[in-house]
């Protein structure tokens, strides 16, 4: 057996192949570690030891906690990371988060990896920490919305808001009423019809955050594309997120990682276990 990853496998495909490599593992030495998905694949291949078999979720975070849960309960050959997105607490010994909100904002936590993709793609006169911290602070509405649509259980849509279509490039500035009109468009007129709703967000929004409070609440996706956008040069060409995400992930250092809480709740973990599953 060797350090491989398996991805597109089905539940059942999972559960199978993973209960078959206990089984041959005589030594109880390897770790199976289930991912959400192929972005979190790309950052863990070059941090993991040998003794790591990873395999990519069938569902995203709910289908880490499904399958350890049910079928994996008290192996600890068996791990999941996730985002930790909302979530207070520990859902799980065997499941860790990233640290912050998702993996995307434990690297950009990481000053020399962001400067390193502001050096890289960021033309403009903001200093480096101004604009990390003017991104955050400008997506904090919707960050917001995003918080109490999990924990309230709200069950809106949000994925289809384009934060580019609510750009105001004159200003530079993202307009929160453009956000809430399309979200009340996807959603039936949600924050109309339930005005308690929405002052909530309103309440939230006259709250001072740190900026640790503000990783904690601000999704990666939604921080890499306002950073693309004002990364956009004068001749109007874009920059993909998806290119800077890639990017991030190769600027973080193995150095990076070992000074987060996510690689001490690891080593803590393999102390326990006896395992090794950072190389």
């Amino acid at each position: 057996m060797s350090n491989s990853v398996r991805d597109n496998l089905t539940k059942e495909d999972i559960i199978s192949e993973i209960k078959l490599s206990i089984g041959a593992d005589i030594k109880k030495e390897y770790v199976y570690m289930l991912l959400e998905g192929s972005d979190d694949i790309k950052f863990w291949r070059g941090l993991i030891s040998e003794k790591v078999i990873i395999f990519e979720s069938f569902s995203g975070k709910n289908g880490i906690k499904e399958i350890i849960e049910e079928f994996f309960d008290t192996n600890p050959q068996v791990i999941g990371i996730r985002d930790k997105d909302y979530e207070s607490t520990l859902i799980h010994n065997s499941i860790f988060y990233y640290d912050y909100c998702c993996m995307e904002m434990m690297l950009i936590c990481s000053s020399e990896a962001f400067t390193s993709i502001y050096t890289e793609y960021y033309d403009g006169e903001i200093p480096v920490n101004e604009l990390k911290i003017r991104l955050l602070q400008q997506l904090k509405a919707l960050s917001h919305v995003r918080q109490l649509n999990e924990t309230n259980g709200w069950g809106i849509k949000i994925n289809g808001v384009s934060i580019g279509s609510a750009f105001n490039r004159e200003t530079n500035e993202l307009i929160f009423d453009t956000i809430v009109n399309k979200l009340n468009e996807m959603n039936r007129n949600f924050f109309i019809d339930n005005q308690e709703k929405k002052q909530c967000v309103d309440n939230l929004l006259r709250t001072e955050l740190t900026i640790e409070e503000l990783l904690n609440i601000t999704q990666g996706h939604d921080f890499l594309k306002l950073f693309s956008i004002y990364c956009l040069k004068e001749q109007g060409r874009s920059i993909s997120d998806i290119n800077i995400s890639a990017s991030l992930r190769v600027a973080y250092r193995k150095s990076d990682f070992e000074n987060s809480l996510l690689y001490t709740n690891l080593i803590d973990y393999e102390e326990k276990h006896k395992f090794k599953i950072v190389s």
